[in-house]
């Protein structure tokens, strides 16, 4: 039966060949059906060899303003896929710049032929364009000259059309896999830190970019804080702190929308703070109507991101702003149940001596009542030392309340100097005159990143500590040292040391080695490690014998690890 041309794909009513509509049908449909993109590449260009005799071939992906070669056949296949070249490069690039085929019958004769393999003498280049924008290129050649007709164009632009469909598609499941997959990762911990480098690895790995940043929103100061960045901008990032009312990244926070400039040295909101970069995307991070952060994407290349990039990233901000809630959220939930043990212990030690309280009280009624001529003096000495043992634990309640009410207290984090801040808490310190204290500050320190009031407090504990265990006078040691991409501050001292049992316990909620006269909770250290690994540091004690006192090491990485 004959078919109207109604019946005809409208993709191939110019296609004469019953036989090649058939085979173009077939073609589509494998196409449509593959979502592995590594094998896509290779059904396309199985399904050009059908189509069009050629004797090597390609396929060619953009990624910023390269053309990448993931699949290729024939001669030197396996050079081809390592080459990367510049949009509008040769005549492949050309094609995906100007999303027109090329067809060239004598690459000799082409002023715009980069020799890739020697024995090539005619090329045909199409583009692959989705949405109006060139998203790769099949690239067939030949040995001989003039090998490729009008028809061949019109079959592989046909061919290209279906590739682009099955490419977004491809893509499009790969990336919801990999959108899917973070979520768990990102639901999966609680950890500031782990956060958001999983939103760094997961922007690169999305839109196929290395200079990435995450910027946190300080609402109070409208600051925007860059802790965590890759790629080679990092150094420079990490440098800077932006504010919402400049710039672009600004202008996202402001406007609570994405914002993407392929050119930035055309755009005057553009703050210059990277010399190399050319195009640049801000995609703002909201928890309901607030914006608690910025992604923030940039490339040395011209019209690197595309509307696709900003909907992946849009997608991504919004799982990123619930991890980063969770996290924040955590460790407030996770310091208020040390405030709980911490209480539980004190209200059990009141509890304890109000206890000893009412016996003594009743023993001083029987007293009265059975010996009135006795000496009561004893057993009223111990009634008064448990009420000032309650009314020491009360003021201990009291120290700690402001204490932990200090920790709570928003305060902006920024670049600071550690030894400005050990020398600061040092002058206000009262050392016992029968300590000898030593300090050795590195002057060539590089700032790290933190807040003033919290590391002073870090400093204090441990300082605090190694005085309480030279009760008889002793040696400490504070020092600073630059150790390649870190800096250590080392507390030493020549008390008691710390023994192997407990060795293990030390950083535990809750645990003290302390008498009960001394207050000792258990709280100090471990807020101490608990607020540096929160911070991308680290906390351990040096090996030393029992008796000859203890060295503890703080660990800052310089702008993050």
């Amino acid at each position: 039966m004959k078919k109207s041309s109604d019946d005809v794909d409208p993709n191939l009513q110019n296609i004469t060949n019953f036989a090649q509509q058939n085979l173009l049908r077939d073609v589509a449909r494998k196409l449509v059906e593959e979502l592995d993109l590594s094998l896509l590449m290779q059904a396309i260009l199985d399904g050009a060899k059908k189509l069009i005799p050629f004797t090597s071939g390609a396929i060619g992906l953009v990624d910023g303003g390269m053309i990448e070669f993931p699949y290729a056949v024939g001669e030197s296949c396996e050079d081809v896929m390592e080459f990367k070249i510049p949009i509008g490069v040769g005549p492949t690039g050309w094609a995906v710049k100007e999303r027109e085929s090329v067809r060239v019958g004598n690459v000799t004769k082409d002023p715009r032929y980069k020799a890739q393999i020697g024995t090539t003498k005619s090329e045909l280049d199409m583009p692959i364009i989705y949405a109006g924008e060139s998203i790769g290129v099949i690239n067939i050649e030949s040995n001989q000259e003039n090998a490729f007709s009008e028809e061949d164009e019109y079959l592989l632009s046909t061919l290209a059309e279906y590739a682009a469909i099955a490419i977004r598609n491809a893509k499009l499941f790969a990336e919801m896999a990999a959108l899917r997959e973070i979520d768990q990762r990102l639901t999966s911990t609680l950890d500031t830190t782990t956060v958001l480098e999983l939103i760094l690895e997961t922007v690169s790995d999305l839109i196929k970019c290395s200079e990435v940043s995450v910027g946190i929103v300080d609402v109070r100061t409208n600051n925007i804080h860059f802790t965590t960045a890759r790629g080679n901008f990092r150094a420079y990032v990490l440098d800077y702190v932006g504010n919402v009312e400049i710039g672009l990244t600004g202008l996202a926070v402001r406007e609570k929308n994405p914002v993407r400039v392929g050119d930035v040295t055309k755009d005057p909101r553009y703050m210059a703070q990277i010399a190399e970069t050319r195009s640049e995307m801000d995609v703002p991070i909201l928890f309901g109507e607030e914006v608690i952060g910025v992604l923030n994407a940039e490339s040395p290349q011209l019209n690197t991101f595309t509307q696709h990039d900003e909907d992946l990233l849009v997608a991504l901000a919004s799982q990123a702003a619930l991890a980063l809630r969770n996290s924040q959220s955590y460790l407030v939930a996770e310091t208020m149940a040390a405030i709980g043990d911490v209480a539980g212990s004190i209200v059990h030690r009141m509890n304890n001596d109000v206890g000893a309280i009412r016996v003594r009280a009743q023993q001083i009624r029987r007293i009265l009542t059975n010996n009135p001529n006795l000496d009561k003096t004893e057993t009223i000495d111990g009634l008064i030392k448990k009420a000032q043992t309650i009314d020491e634990l009360a003021n201990k309640i009291l120290n700690d309340v402001r204490f932990y009410r200090e920790q709570f207290k928003e305060t902006e984090p920024g670049w600071v100097n550690i030894n400005e801040i050990i020398l600061a808490f040092l002058r206000k310190l009262q050392i016992p005159p029968e300590i000898k204290v030593s300090v050795e500050l590195d002057n060539s320190l590089e700032m790290v990143w933190g807040t003033d009031v919290h590391l002073t407090e870090v400093f204090r504990n441990l300082v605090a500590n190694a005085i309480q265990a030279m009760p008889k006078g002793g040696e400490l040691w504070i020092t600073s040292r630059n150790e390649g991409d870190k800096i250590t501050v080392r507390v030493k001292d020549t008390g008691i040391g710390i023994s192997d049992k407990i060795r293990p316990r030390i950083f535990t909620r809750g645990f003290t080695t302390k008498e009960e006269r001394q207050g000792g909770v258990g709280y100090g250290l471990w807020w101490v490690k608990t607020y540096l690994s929160r911070n991308k540091g680290e906390i351990k004690i040096e090996e030393t014998e029992l008796g000859i006192g203890s060295t503890f090491v703080v660990t800052l990485y310089k702008g993050g690890r």
